[in-house]
């Protein structure tokens, strides 16, 4: 780790994940959901995102809101060299990558921004670090801006700090490559456990907790677990210091975790319910989860709405689905066991949706016949939000601006598409539809390349991608290896998208008009490969 990492990993490059949470217009909804004026973004907002890493969220949301501002910085040049690199490719001149510290965006004379986000980034800075992110949201944040921010809790994470430490110890007394040097790091901890350490009979969960860890992605274990500085904090620590920026909590990002209900059994729920500071609350309520990980929204400058006011600017909010209304079950498992959404609300709405996106206030009529349920129908939507099956809209645009943003989109996701065929790093496209991005793998995009290419035969052009690599399918847990196996489980995997999945990308105007599945339909072939 070099001198000028600060203690932070940088030999390896963290994932190119996509963090849904981190869309603007996500972050309204839940404001709005707690009765708080959301900053304006329908006109063109700015958004900084600290310690961006690869970027490519934020790539994503400035690519489907090409009327606003975005700018990223990270320590790491190989993150801002990617970053830069793809927006290059994709002529996306309104986001800006910078290579620095923090500190760089302390100017108070520099323009401010609506949002700051800082995710999976306060856990793992020193305390002087963190004090200048909170330098930063001070002075950089706009007033009725909202800053969103990640971090470990100390209530999840207090068995698992003594094998952390012994990690970094194993990993620092060791040479090599770091992914190798993880690799022996969790073998070790594995020795203890084959041994039946009484550190493992103590602490019941931490044998699975270890199983898990060691399947996981080495770059992202390389930065959740081995920077220098780790520390997880509890709540009550973290909204103390950022009340220095004059900051106040406004909820959570995560949607499910507004609904208590869902999250806690009647005992505890009754137990929380009874705690009327909110910082004791906050805190208590990790405990009583087990909370590892909190994603919060911070409001500078909370301004409540009146119920008319919520229930107007609710009224107006539309949204979509971005899951097929056939693959949505009304039975779903939550922390406090399985509920079975009421029929009679949950299949109205979802039918509605399928329809097309409707505003709230249009939903209240069509769902409940009459007006009056909005309040509920805000419940039932930041639900089917957080399980990932609908999402709200950005406002309308004119035309001209629509298809500036479709085509901005546009040229994110062909530089995606061409991505696939070297690399399995991009598991998301840009919609035009959402103002942010969607989740797709790496044969989705695949797919949709060979449909731009006219490819006659796309499994056949699928195959000659991965075979020209060495990589063979996985199938029940067995690695294919002959190229007739590779294909038969390509024409199913192209069917399966052709009939689950086009019709929403399609939807989301992610992937052309919506009579495009019959370009990856061949024509009747009799060839197998």
């Amino acid at each position: 780790m070099q001198d000028w990492s600060d203690g932070y990993i940088t030999e390896v490059g963290y994932t190119h994940s996509f963090f849904r949470e981190l869309s603007p217009h996500l972050m309204r909804f839940a404001l709005l959901c707690r009765s708080l004026y959301p900053p304006a973004l329908h006109s063109g907002f700015r958004m900084l995102e600290l310690g961006c890493g690869q970027g490519f969220s934020l790539l994503l949301s400035a690519a489907a809101n090409p009327e606003s501002t975005f700018v990223g910085i990270d320590l790491n040049p190989i993150h801002i060299a990617g970053a830069r690199r793809i927006a290059a490719a994709a002529g996306l001149d309104n986001i800006h990558f910078i290579e620095g510290r923090f500190e760089a965006m302390r100017d108070e004379t520099a323009p401010s921004f609506d949002i700051i986000a800082l995710h999976g980034v306060w856990s793992w800075v020193s305390r002087e670090n963190r004090q200048v992110l909170v330098d930063v949201l001070r002075t950089r944040l706009a007033s009725g801006g909202m800053a969103y921010v990640s971090y470990n809790t100390d209530a999840g994470w207090a068995a698992q700090r003594p094998l952390r430490e012994l990690m970094m110890q194993h990993v620092a007394a060791d040479t090599g490559p770091m992914d190798e040097r993880i690799g022996r790091a969790l073998h070790f901890l594995e020795g203890l456990q084959a041994i039946k350490a009484p550190y493992f009979s103590q602490h019941a969960d931490m044998g699975a907790w270890l199983e898990r860890v060691s399947k996981q992605n080495r770059a992202y274990l390389a930065h959740e677990y081995f920077n220098r500085d780790w520390e997880p904090q509890a709540f009550a620590e973290v909204s103390s210091a950022l009340a220095e920026a004059r900051l106040s909590y406004a909820g959570p990002a995560w949607l499910t975790d507004h609904i208590d209900a869902i999250n806690f059994p009647p005992e505890p729920l009754q137990y929380l319910q009874k705690i009327a500071n909110p910082v004791l609350r906050e805190t208590t309520r990790d405990l009583l989860l087990g909370q590892t990980f909190r994603r919060d929204l911070y409001v500078r400058g909370a301004q409540t709405l009146s119920l008319g006011q919520q229930n107007a600017l609710l009224r107006a909010l539309r949204f979509t689905l971005i899951t097929r209304r056939d693959a949505i079950p009304l039975k779903v498992t939550f922390r406090a066991g399985t509920l079975d959404l009421a029929p009679k609300l949950y299949e109205p709405l979802l039918d509605a949706l399928a329809d097309g996106p409707k505003t709230l206030g249009e939903l209240a009529v069509q769902v409940g016949g009459e007006a009056s349920n909005v309040r509920r129908l805000m419940e039932a939507m930041l639900l089917l939000c957080g399980l990932g099956h609908t999402q709200p809209l950005p406002e309308p645009l004119a035309a001209a601006d629509y298809e500036r943003r479709r085509r901005s989109c546009e040229a994110l996701n062909r530089v995606l598409e061409e991505q696939a065929i070297t690399t399995d790093l991009y598991h998301a496209m840009a919609s035009p539809v959402l103002g942010g991005g969607t989740p797709v793998n790496r044969l989705d995009l695949l797919f949709l390349h060979a449909r731009r290419r006219q490819e006659p035969d796309p499994v056949a052009w699928v195959w000659s991608v991965l075979a020209s690599q060495g990589q063979n399918l996985i199938k029940d847990g067995r690695e294919l290896t002959t190229p007739a196996e590779n294909q038969e489980l390509l024409r199913t995997a192209m069917k399966e998208f052709i009939e689950k999945r086009l019709s929403v990308l399609a939807q989301l105007d992610v992937a052309g008009s919506k009579d495009d599945s019959r370009k990856l339909r061949p024509e009747s072939r009799k060839t197998r490969g």
